[in-house]
């Protein structure tokens, strides 16, 4: 009986690692949004932090795969306080 709890453990394992789709959440502290756009004449480069969100990844179904993320916008950083 053990054996056959054994076979049905490695079986759920490997199926938990090779067939499922995968989730993930950004993580704040690593994740950032960065952008670029010209305002009258001049580059502007920035940042948002503040990531929240789900990324569903599945490999063998790629059109089932999805994310949903927003970004707080209070947390805009473009170096300058009085344009933020």
């Amino acid at each position: 009986m053990n054996v056959v709890k054994y076979i049905v453990c490695l079986c759920a394992l490997w199926y938990s690692q090779t067939g499922a789709a995968q989730n993930y959440a950004p993580v704040d502290q690593a994740s950032s949004v960065r952008f670029l756009i010209s305002n009258f004449g001049f580059d502007v480069s920035g940042m948002f932090k503040g990531l929240q969100g789900m990324i569903v990844f599945d490999e063998k179904n790629i059109s089932a795969s999805s994310f949903q993320i927003s970004i707080n916008s209070t947390s805009i950083d473009t170096d300058n306080d009085a344009r933020d």
